[in-house]
Formats: structure tokens, C-alpha cells, sequence
């Protein structure tokens, strides 16, 4: 399953990390008071397609590193499940308790979160350009890559035919 996130073509990623929100605006009213609703399912669809997108080029693309770094890997998977149980977490208390989490605790977890999901995004960026140069690359080569990862609704369009060339069948007996 892994593979076909990064074999996909990039209007298949687009239509499930940004179009299946956007269809149920479209298609849903969302006047009712629930907390969870049908938009908020949607967005959740969203959300673990977008990171398992994510999760896919580490572990699949992170096979292809020059130099293997255990570290790195092992600090990704750390910071990766930190922002997912976190999630998790506020998800269900928002469930159990109907209520925002607003006092300063949950905000600094929440900032914390925030700085772990642009890490996240920083070493994906970084571990593409890397088995594009076949070399570590500088902070400025790929600066543009961590961007499209963060603004994604736009950087799937660019950076999935790229994650498709790397998984193209030529370039995996090279490596």
C-alpha cells in the first residue's frame, strides 16, 4: 500500500489529501450542531492520507539513501507517531467531551506538534532531494520541496510526478 502513494498519479493524491473535503463542503450541510459530522470524517480521511503519503516516502524512498541513517529514520518515526498519538488524543477527548482544548497546557502541546509535523515535513523534503542528487543536499536545495510539502493542495502537483520518477521501474534497478 505503501507504494501506490508514491506510484500514484498526483490528481489520485490531490483528490484524497484536498478533494474529498471539498466535495463534502459541496454536497453537505454543515448547519447541524454534532461534533463529529459527516465534514469532520471527510476531513479525518484527508488528514490520514496526507500522512500516510508522508509515511510512505520515508519508508519507502528512505530505502534508496546513500548513506544510511539510522538515526535520522528512527527520529522520524519517533516525531511521526509523537503528532499522530497526539492527534489521536485531542481527537478523542474533543469526542468524550464535546469541548475545545483551550487552556495554556494543550497550547503548548499543540506548538509543539506544529514544530514536529515541520520536521516532518523538512526531512521528507530533504530525503527527495537527496536520492535526486545522490548526495546531501544543502539547506537552499531543497527549501522549495519542504514548501510544496507544507502548502500540500499545491506541492502534491509538482512533487508527486517527482516521487514518480523516483519509483519508475529504470530508476529502481539503478539503485
Amino acid at each position: 500500500m505503501m507504494k501506490y502513494f508514491l506510484t500514484a498519479k498526483h490528481w489520485q493524491i490531490f483528490f484524497l489529501v484536498a478533494g474529498i473535503p471539498i466535495i463534502g463542503d459541496l454536497f453537505y450541510d454543515q448547519t447541524n450542531s454534532y461534533v463529529f459530522s459527516f465534514h469532520s470524517v471527510l476531513t479525518i480521511i484527508s488528514g490520514v492520507s496526507f500522512f500516510t503519503w508522508l509515511w510512505s516516502i520515508e519508508s519507502v524512498i528512505g530505502k534508496f539513501r546513500i548513506a544510511v541513517n539510522p538515526i535520522r529514520s528512527r527520529q522520524f518515526k519517533i516525531i511521526f507517531f509523537a503528532v499522530i498519538f497526539y492527534i489521536a488524543i485531542s481527537l478523542l477527548l474533543l469526542l468524550l467531551t464535546g469541548a475545545f482544548l483551550d487552556n495554556v497546557y494543550w497550547f503548548v502541546l499543540h506548538f509543539i506538534c506544529v514544530i514536529f509535523v515541520l520536521i516532518i515535513f523538512y526531512q521528507c523534503a530533504k530525503l527527495i532531494r537527496q536520492v535526486e542528487l545522490n548526495r546531501e543536499p544543502d539547506f537552499a536545495e531543497f527549501f522549495l520541496y519542504f514548501l510544496l510539502i507544507w502548502f500540500f493542495p499545491l506541492g502534491i502537483w509538482v512533487m508527486q510526478p517527482k516521487l514518480n520518477r523516483i519509483m519508475s521501474p529504470k530508476l529502481l534497478l539503478v539503485k
